[in-house]
C-alpha cells in the first residue's frame, strides 16, 4: 500500500509517495577499498515499523552475500524511497543548486572545532540584505536559518552534523558561496 505524505512548501503541497525500501551494503576488501551494493527489496513496511525488513535483511539476504564474497562487510543501510508524484521545478530565479549558504559553527564540547552547516540552493531571507555585501553574509538571528541549523544542536538534538558530532547553540557565521558546475 503506498502512503503519501503531504508537506506544504509556500503555496505548494508536495504529494511524496511511498515507493520502496532498498538495502545498501557496503563492502570492504583487504585493501580497505570499498564498494556498495543496493537491492531493492520486496518486502514492504506495512506494520508502521522495520522489524520484519531488519530480519530479511540479516537471515536472508547478508548471509547469502557472505556465502558468496571474500569481502566483509563495513555498513549496511536500510532507506525508504519516497518520490515526488506531481513534480514542479521552482519557478525563482536564485533556485539553483550551485549557491549554498554556509555556516559555520563550533562544535558541542569541542570549542576550538567547527563545523559547516551548508543550505542549498537558499532562500533570500537567509541573508542579512538583499543586494550589495549583505546580500553574501547569511542572517544567522533569522528564525527559519536558527531553526534549520538547530537541527544539529545538542539543544534540537534532532540530526547530527558529522561523525556523530553537534553544534553548539550559537548563531555562527556565514556567508553565500556558489559551487562550479558545468550544468548551467
Amino acid at each position: 500500500m503506498l502512503v503519501q505524505t503531504s508537506i506544504i512548501k509556500g503555496e505548494t503541497i508536495l504529494a511524496l509517495v511511498k515507493q520502496s525500501w532498498t538495502v545498501e551494503i557496503t563492502l570492504i576488501d583487504k585493501g580497505s577499498n570499498e564498494t556498495t551494493r543496493t537491492y531493492p527489496l520486496v518486502l514492504t513496511d506495512t506494520a508502521g515499523d522495520v522489524t520484519a525488513l531488519i530480519a530479511q535483511v540479516t537471515t536472508e539476504i547478508i548471509p547469502a552475500l557472505l556465502a558468496v564474497t571474500l569481502l566483509n562487510i563495513k555498513k549496511w543501510t536500510l532507506r525508504l524511497l519516497y518520490l515526488e508524484t506531481a513534480l514542479t521545478l521552482p519557478t525563482d530565479s536564485g533556485a539553483e543548486v550551485e549557491a549554498h549558504a554556509l555556516i559555520t559553527v563550533p562544535i558541542y564540547g569541542l570549542p576550538n572545532k567547527s563545523a559547516v552547516v551548508d543550505i542549498p540552493g537558499p532562500e533570500i531571507l537567509c541573508f542579512v540584505g538583499m543586494s550589495g555585501p549583505n546580500y553574501n553574509i547569511v542572517n544567522t538571528s533569522a528564525n527559519e536559518v536558527r531553526a534549520y541549523k538547530g537541527l544539529f544542536t545538542q539543544v534540537g538534538n534532532v540530526a547530527y552534523i558529522s561523525d556523530g558530532e553537534q553544534l553548539d547553540n550559537v548563531d555562527g557565521k556565514g556567508r553565500r558561496t556558489h559551487s562550479k558546475s558545468q550544468r548551467g
